[in-house]
C-alpha cells in the first residue's frame, strides 16, 4: 500500500522550531516554564487544547521561520501550493477571519472614495460596514427570486447588467463590483459565466471581489469546480486587465481552525503587492501560528483527498435525501427546492450538500425542532427559518451523524402522529 505524502512546509517548520527552541527571551510562549501546572486550571487548558498544541504557539519570526506579511520562505511555499490548488495566480493566508480578508481585498481593489461600488445585497456584512467607513458611493443589486420556505434569494443576470450599464450612461461607472458566489443557504452562482456576460456586454469595470466564504469545498466537487471564482482562464486571456479577488472562510468547509481564511486572486503581480501591503496595514501583527499551520494542513489534505472527501459528503447527502423521499418514517418532511428561474437557471444551481428541510407538517416551530435535535440527539443545526431547517453535509459529516439526524426526525414525526391521534 502506497503511503501518501502530505507537503506541509509551515507545519513542518513549526514542529522543527518547537524541538529546537528550548528557551525564549522574546514574548512568552505558553508552553515554556511552569506557567501551567497540573491543577484544575492547567487541566482545563490541556483538555481544551492538548499539551502538544501549545508547541505551535511560537513567537519566532523572521529568518528562522518567515515573514507573515511579505513571505518568502515556508509561508510563501504553502501559499503558492494553495494558489495552484485553487487555480489562482496567488494566495494569501489570513488568521483573523474573512472579516479581515474582505477588508484587505476591498482596500487593495478600491482606493478612491469618489468612485462608485456595486455590491450584492446578500454579501458578508463586513463589506457593507467597511465600504461605509471608506465613504464609498455604494449601489446594490437586489434579488428578484425568493423561496419563502427556505428564504433563499437570487438576483437576475439581466438586472445586474442593466444596473451596471445604466450607471455608465450616467457617468457613474463602478470601480468595483462585489458578488456573492455562494450563500449560506446553498445558492451557488456560476461566477465565470456571470463575469463573461458582464464583460462581453461592454461594461468598463475590471475589478471584482467575490465573496466565496462558503465555497472553498466546491473546488473539489467535479460538478461545481468549473463554476468557482478562480476558474476564469478564458476571461483572463480575453481581458488581461481584469483583477479578481475572492475570499474564503476556510474553516467553514475545510479542516482548518476557526478564523482561518484564504485570499485568492487572478491578476498581475501589482495586485499581489497591493494585497500584501493592505494585509500588512490591516491584519494583526500577532498572527496565530496554530491557525496558520491548520491552513497549511487543510490545503495539503484537500490536495490529496479533496475529491474523495467531497464524494463522501455528496453520497451521504444523497442517501439522506432518498430516505426523506421514500421512507414512511419521514413522510411529513420534504426538501425545499428553488423556484423556476427561467433563463437564470443557466447561472445558478443549488449546493447538493446543503439541504433545506421543510418541517411545517409538524405541530412545532423550527426553533423547537432545533432545540429537540440538540438536547435529545446531540445534533446541532444553526440555520433555521420559520418552517425549515438547513442541513450542511460538510466533509466532517459521517454516516453516524446522518443516522442521528434521521433518528431524531423520525422520533419527532412519531411523537406528533401519536399526539394527533389522541
Amino acid at each position: 500500500m502506497l503511503t501518501t505524502h502530505y507537503k506541509t512546509p509551515i507545519a513542518d517548520a513549526i514542529l522543527t522550531l518547537r524541538e529546537t527552541t528550548k528557551y525564549s527571551f522574546h514574548a512568552f510562549p505558553i508552553y515554556q516554564g511552569n506557567s501551567l501546572s497540573d491543577d484544575e486550571l492547567g487541566g482545563k487548558y490541556h483538555a481544551l487544547f492538548g499539551k502538544n498544541f501549545f508547541g505551535t504557539e511560537l513567537t519566532i519570526t523572521g529568518k528562522l521561520f518567515d515573514s507573515f506579511f511579505f513571505s518568502k520562505s515556508v509561508i510563501r511555499e504553502s501559499e503558492d501550493l494553495a494558489a495552484a490548488l485553487f487555480n489562482a495566480d496567488g494566495t494569501l493566508y489570513v488568521t483573523t477571519g474573512t472579516t479581515t480578508s474582505n477588508q484587505i481585498a476591498i482596500s487593495a481593489l478600491y482606493q478612491c472614495s469618489e468612485r462608485f461600488v456595486l455590491i450584492d445585497q446578500s454579501c458578508h456584512q463586513l463589506i457593507h460596514f467597511y465600504l461605509n467607513t471608506l465613504k464609498a458611493s455604494v449601489h446594490y443589486i437586489w434579488p428578484q427570486f425568493r423561496c419563502d420556505q427556505s428564504e433563499r434569494s437570487i438576483w437576475h443576470i439581466a438586472s445586474l447588467i442593466e444596473v451596471v450599464q445604466n450607471a455608465e450612461k450616467k457617468n457613474q461607472s463602478y470601480e468595483l463590483i462585489v458578488l456573492t458566489a455562494q450563500s449560506h443557504e446553498g445558492v451557488i452562482y456560476n461566477i465565470p459565466m456571470i463575469l463573461r456576460e458582464l464583460l462581453d456586454s461592454g461594461i468598463r469595470t475590471r475589478k471584482f471581489l467575490i465573496d466565496e466564504a462558503w465555497g472553498a469545498a466546491n473546488y473539489f466537487n467535479p460538478a461545481l469546480k468549473e463554476i468557482t471564482a478562480m476558474h476564469i482562464d478564458g476571461l483572463m486571456r480575453d481581458y488581461p486587465d481584469l483583477e479578481l479577488v475572492c475570499t474564503q472562510s476556510s474553516h467553514k468547509s475545510l479542516s482548518a481552525l476557526r478564523q482561518a481564511s484564504m485570499i485568492h486572486f487572478r491578476g498581475s503581480e501589482t495586485l499581489r503587492e497591493k494585497l500584501n501591503i493592505e494585509k500588512f496595514r490591516i491584519h494583526s501583527t500577532s498572527p496565530s501560528y496554530p491557525i496558520l499551520a491548520s491552513l497549511d494542513m487543510a490545503r495539503a489534505q484537500m490536495e490529496q483527498e479533496g475529491e474523495h472527501l467531497l464524494s463522501n459528503a455528496l453520497s451521504l447527502a444523497k442517501e439522506f435525501r432518498k430516505k426523506l423521499e421514500i421512507g414512511t418514517a419521514w413522510s411529513c418532511y420534504y426538501i425545499n427546492s428553488l423556484p423556476d428561474l427561467g433563463d437564470m437557471n443557466r447561472f445558478v444551481c443549488e449546493d447538493p450538500c446543503k439541504l433545506s428541510i421543510n418541517i411545517q407538517a409538524l405541530d412545532l416551530t423550527a426553533v423547537e425542532v432545533q432545540s429537540y435535535l440538540y438536547s435529545e440527539h446531540g445534533v446541532y443545526i444553526n440555520r433555521i427559518t420559520k418552517n425549515s431547517i438547513l442541513l450542511n453535509f460538510h466533509i466532517g459529516i459521517t454516516a453516524e451523524a446522518v443516522q442521528a439526524i434521521l433518528d431524531g426526525l423520525a422520533t419527532l414525526q412519531k411523537q406528533q402522529t401519536s399526539l394527533s391521534k389522541k
